[in-house]
C-alpha cells in the first residue's frame, strides 16, 4: 500500500520553544518515529505522543521535521484510521491531519507528516488558506465552462 504523505509548513517565532504531538485516532494503534533533519528524536514510541520540545524557533528555522507513524487497525467498528500531528510554539498553533482506510482489520498504513519549519512572526502560512482558495477558484472555472463541458474538462480544472 502507498505511505499517505503530508507536506507543510509552519512559521516559528524565533524566541518561542516549538513543540509537536502526536496522535492516532479512530480506536487504532500506533508507533511513532521523530527525525529532524537526519538526527532521530523518537524512535517506535507508542501513540500518542505528548507534547514534547524540539527546541528555539530560530535554531529550527530552514529545518525539516520528518514524523513517521505506522498505524494499525484493531478496531472493530471501522477499518478508516487517522494521525494527528499538532505544532505549537509559531504565530498561532497548526494542527496537520491524514487520513486514510485500509481493507481489513489488522491492516497496516504508513503515513509520512514533512514540515519545513519557516522563520516568521507574521500570520498564516500561505498553505493554510491554499485549500479554500483553490476551491473558489475551481468553482468560477468550472461556472466558465458551462454545463455543457465535458466532465474531463470539469475534472482537469480540480488539480
Amino acid at each position: 500500500m502507498p505511505v499517505v504523505e503530508r507536506k507543510t509548513s509552519y512559521r516559528v517565532a524565533a524566541a518561542a520553544d516549538v513543540s509537536v504531538a502526536v496522535d492516532v485516532g479512530l480506536g487504532q494503534i500506533g508507533t511513532i518515529t521523530l527525525l529532524l533533519e537526519d538526527a532521530e528524536l523518537v524512535a517506535g514510541a507508542e501513540a500518542p505522543l505528548p507534547p514534547r520540545v524540539l527546541g528555539a524557533g530560530a535554531a529550527l528555522a530552514g529545518r525539516l521535521l520528518t514524523v513517521e507513524v505506522t498505524v494499525t487497525d484493531v478496531s472493530i467498528m471501522t477499518n478508516q484510521m487517522s494521525v494527528v500531528v499538532r505544532l505549537e510554539g509559531g504565530p498561532a498553533p497548526k494542527t496537520i491531519t491524514a487520513n486514510a482506510e485500509v481493507d481489513e482489520e489488522g491492516d497496516s498504513r504508513d503515513f509520512r507528516v514533512f514540515v519545513l519549519f519557516k522563520n516568521g512572526e507574521g500570520g498564516a502560512d500561505a498553505d493554510d488558506h491554499a485549500p479554500r482558495s483553490r476551491r473558489v477558484a475551481r468553482g468560477r472555472r468550472i461556472a466558465r465552462a458551462g454545463a455543457g463541458a465535458r466532465a474531463d474538462d470539469r475534472t482537469a480544472v480540480c488539480r
